[in-house]
């Protein structure tokens, strides 16, 4: 190779390093604004992003007890109950009251898990978006709201409660809803403001940058293969370079949800914090993940269709496996076999016979494992795995059958069409007839 040949792939390769690095660096950064620009500054999205949280028991059931707390904060029920009855039952008003306070809970969890409330959740979504947007960009709140944390205002589910409740007879809070209706009382924390302050320059970067980001690195992907000298090992080594960065960001937005946690207001519940977090990352933390199961894949296999002595070390293996596969699958399916292929195709057939029931086991096992351990024991959960289960046996049926077409008997031997054996049939000359208990030599003369 000349001088300049050899200058020219020096140069290409050092411009390919920096392209790899970079386009590494930006595919993870690419998704984070993706996130943020498709994500929090779309009210549609935002909206149908938040509403599961209002079908997380978690959450209702934080609302339950926060709006019951409300409402026996504002209404002495006790104190009444005290006053009503006779002085030899005050002592009554207590265990009454916990009854009381029980039963209210009880219904604003109904409530809560009604499609009422999922459509008023979705409007409260709807209404503090812009704020949201507005407090995430470094901008002041407009006169009159707060800016110490981001909220969604439930006060609707405090009116409908006492509605309910007035229906089933509790008439005590009544007088409560003409004070509800432009008061601030119920709300679930979204962002606090140490909180938004954490993220707030990250976000205004993602939302200045937008769809640029991701553009501009699949133009520097491009480029780094459209240079390379060896363009295999540059895929290999941007897929490894993608998936270090992917791994480093998802440590980060843990980190962040553990921060997130840690600094979310006084009054809210670390639980409900979690899901407020997991569901607003939830598009960010897929589509990271799935991004880093793509980069190992396209790393294994440049890796494999490489010419080190493992891959194809590796690839003559399973090239001869190959072969071995197509070979048996072709005695099967052949109608004249050999005596050597006949006897194979006994014993592949023999296999599923002797361990039928063992393969049942496995399949239930298998499905047991993943209803306790992925942990989707819904009804819809346990229905399609007991379908999975169910075409699992079928095809397992079938393969029985074909089995017993190709071997009739389990141990592989072949019957015999005469009821007697041939071993049996060679009865040796001078035996003795065990029927008769006479030799079959000579009969002896009785006339002699």
């Amino acid at each position: 190779m000349s001088s300049k040949a050899a200058r020219t792939h020096r140069v290409r390769r050092s411009v390919t390093w920096v392209l790899v690095v970079l386009s590494a660096l930006l595919v993870p950064i690419s998704i984070l604004t993706v996130w943020a620009v498709r994500t929090i500054t779309n009210t549609d999205q935002f909206v149908a992003t938040m509403a599961p949280l209002a079908r997380e028991q978690v959450v209702t059931d934080h609302i339950a007890v926060k709006a019951t707390d409300i409402l026996f904060q504002k209404v002495d029920v006790q104190g009444r109950l005290n006053q009503a009855l006779p002085p030899k039952a005050a002592f009554a008003a207590a265990p009454i009251t916990n009854q009381v306070q029980g039963f209210v809970q009880d219904q604003f969890k109904t409530l809560l898990r009604s499609t009422w409330f999922q459509q008023a959740w979705d409007k409260a979504t709807r209404r503090v978006h812009s704020s949201m947007v507005t407090f995430l960009e470094g901008n002041q709140l407009p006169a009159g709201q707060k800016a110490q944390e981001i909220a969604i205002k439930l006060d609707p589910v405090l009116e409908k409660g006492i509605t309910q409740l007035h229906k089933k007879g509790i008439t005590v809070f009544d007088p409560l809803q003409a004070k509800l209706k432009n008061a601030t009382n119920l709300s679930v924390t979204v962002a606090s403001k140490p909180q938004v302050k954490s993220i707030r320059g990250v976000f205004h970067l993602a939302k200045t940058f937008g769809w640029a980001v991701p553009l501009v690195a699949l133009v520097l992907i491009a480029g780094a293969v459209a240079v390379a000298v060896d363009r295999r090992k540059t895929l290999l080594r941007l897929a490894v370079g993608v998936a270090v960065v992917t791994l480093v960001v998802l440590g980060l937005v843990a980190y962040e949800r553990n921060f997130f946690i840690t600094h979310a207001a006084a009054r809210a519940s670390p639980d409900v914090t979690g899901a407020v977090y997991d569901t607003l990352s939830h598009f960010l933390h897929d589509t990271l993940r799935l991004t880093l199961l793509v980069s190992v894949l396209v790393a294994v296999l440049m890796w494999l269709i490489g010419p080190a002595r493992w891959p194809r070390s590796l690839r003559s293996l399973v090239g001869r496996g190959f072969h071995w596969l197509a070979q048996r699958f072709a005695e099967l399916v052949s109608k004249t076999r050999s005596p050597e292929a006949s006897a194979r195709v006994q014993r592949v057939a023999n296999f599923p016979l002797e361990h039928a029931s063992g393969f049942r086991l496995v399949g239930v096992v298998v499905v047991g494992c993943i209803l306790v351990f992925g942990g989707n024991l819904s009804g819809s959960g346990i229905l399609w795995s007991a379908v999975a289960l169910a075409a699992y046996l079928v095809v397992l049926q079938g393969v029985l059958i074909w089995a017993r077409r190709l071997n009739p008997r389990p141990d592989g031997g072949q019957e015999s069409n005469s009821p007697v054996s041939d071993e049996a049939a060679k009865v040796p000359a001078g035996s003795a007839d065990p029927g008769s208990g006479v030799s079959s030599a000579q009969a002896p003369d009785h006339d002699a």
